[in-house]
């Protein structure tokens, strides 16, 4: 049975590995007091951002756009 001779250190390996995984998400947590994002970068940010500032501006042009309309729908007198 040589596979019982291989289990141990295999086993050792991946809990080494998946340690190491688990202790750096742990710290970045505990630093930053939440998980880290996962593929985002200061260019993702700024999208977000800009985005954000985008449909707030597209919000209030609707708004206005619909206030604005109901006032001029008046109905015709006949």
């Amino acid at each position: 049975m040589t596979w019982m001779e291989a289990l141990p250190p295999l086993v050792i390996i991946t809990v080494a590995l998946a340690g190491m995984g688990t202790l750096q998400d742990a710290v970045h947590r505990v630093a930053y007091k939440e998980g880290k994002k996962v593929q985002r970068d200061r260019f993702s940010s700024l999208m977000d951002a800009r985005d954000a500032t985008v449909r707030a501006e597209a919000a209030a042009v609707a708004a206005s756009a619909s206030s604005s309309s109901s006032s001029s729908a008046r109905p015709s007198s006949p």
